[in-house]
C-alpha cells in the first residue's frame, strides 16, 4: 500500500508500506476408503479378478481389482482409496452381467465404507448344444471358454482336428490321419488343425488327395503348422500340399 504524508512547510513525503504477501497451499481434499466383496449372487462366494471402476459422472477416478486368491478368505476382496464425494460403482467379470452400484457416498477418511456387490451370471448362448458358448460365458458347461464356432458342434476348443467337406463335413481326431486318407473319396481335400500325427503315412491307393495344414479352431485361418512324425510314403495316386503347412519330421 502507499500513503502521501503532506508536512507543513516541506516537501510532499511519500511512505510505501509494503504489505506481506502469504501463499496458501491448498491441500487436496482427504480420502476415504471403499472396500468390500464382489461375489456370485447365487452362491455368495466371492469372485476374483473383476474389474471395480469408480465414477463420478463420466470421470473415472479410479480402477482396481477384486482379489484373486481361490480357497482364501480375501478371494474377492476389494479396496479404493478415493477422494470424498459421491460415486457410481461398476464391476464387470467375465461369464457375469455388469454390475452398476449407485449413490455411494465417501464422507470422511474414516472410518472405511463397506460395500458388496453382487454380480449375476450372464446366460449362455450356446446356439450349437456343444457346452461352449459364444461369447464365453461361466454359465456354460464349458465354462467361460470361447466356442470357436457356435453353429456347429463338432468344432470347439479341443474338438476334432481333422475335417473333409463334402455335402455333410465330417470330423476325425488326427490320431485318424492314416485312415481318414484310405477312406476319403479321390478329389477331396483333408483339412488338418494346428497338431502333431505321431506314425507313417502310407499314400496306395489310386486317387488324389489334397491336404490344407495349420489351421485354427474354426478351420477358418491358417495359423500355424501340422506335423507328421514318421515316414511319409506314396506308393500310388496323389498327395497334394493344398494350403497351409505340412511339416514332416523323422
Amino acid at each position: 500500500m502507499i500513503y502521501s504524508l503532506i508536512v507543513k512547510g516541506m516537501r510532499k513525503l511519500t511512505i510505501v508500506i509494503v504489505s506481506s504477501l502469504f501463499l496458501y497451499s491448498c491441500a487436496s481434499s482427504p480420502n476415504g476408503l471403499l472396500t468390500g466383496y464382489i461375489k456370485d449372487s447365487a452362491t455368495s462366494s466371492g469372485i476374483g479378478s473383476a474389474d471395480i471402476d469408480a465414477y463420478q459422472g463420466t470421470v473415472l477416478k479410479a480402477s482396481v481389482t477384486s482379489a484373486n486368491a481361490e480357497t482364501h478368505p480375501i478371494h474377492g476382496y476389494y479396496q479404493a482409496s478415493l477422494p470424498i464425494g459421491d460415486y457410481e460403482i461398476r464391476v464387470a467379470h467375465s461369464g457375469y452381467a455388469t454390475s452398476t452400484a449407485n449413490y455411494v457416498s465417501i464422507d470422511s477418511p474414516s472410518p472405511a465404507v463397506e460395500r458388496d456387490i453382487y454380480l449375476k451370471r450372464s446366460s449362455c448362448q450356446d446356439g450349437d448344444g456343444d457346452g461352449f458358448g459364444l461369447p464365453a460365458a461361466q454359465a456354460c458347461p464349458k465354462g467361460a471358454v470361447a466356442d470357436c464356432n457356435d453353429s456347429n458342434a463338432h468344432i470347439y476348443p479341443g474338438g476334432p482336428e481333422l475335417r473333409v467337406s463334402g455335402a455333410q463335413d465330417t470330423f476325425y481326431p488326427i490320431s485318424s490321419l492314416q485312415s481318414v486318407f484310405s477312406n476319403t473319396e479321390t478329389g477331396k481335400t483333408i483339412q488338418s488343425k494346428i497338431g502333431t500325427f505321431t506314425g507313417n503315412l502310407k499314400i496306395d491307393q489310386d486317387k488324389s488327395i489334397a491336404i490344407a495344414g495349420g489351421y485354427d479352431c474354426n478351420f477358418s485361418t491358417i495359423s500355424g503348422s501340422t506335423v507328421v512324425h514318421g515316414d511319409v510314403t506314396i506308393n500310388k495316386g496323389l498327395l497334394t500340399i493344398d494350403s497351409g503347412i505340412l511339416s514332416i519330421e523323422p
